[in-house]
């Protein structure tokens, strides 16, 4: 299957709040980190996953890391 290559916080793809991100699901338990800047402190993420096809039974889920990979908050 074809790769993404942002698999940690130093390959993450660097996004802009607004701008969709789209991503490949393979292999198995694949990561794809997304890097943006929050810079006024309170700030709220609204985040969407979606997939185009329903090839397989995958669920797709996310943490929101910070930048030395630690987690900073839990999915709602």
């Amino acid at each position: 299957c074809a790769l993404d290559l942002n698999v940690d916080t130093t390959s993450a793809e660097v996004i802009t709040a607004g701008t969709p991100a789209h991503g490949l699901l393979c292999p198995q338990f694949d990561r794809d980190l997304y890097a943006f800047d929050v810079t006024t402190p309170g700030t709220i993420v609204k985040l969407t996953l979606s997939m185009d096809t329903a090839q397989t039974r995958v669920n797709p889920a996310y943490k929101i890391l910070k930048d030395d990979g630690s987690v900073d908050g839990a999915p709602t």
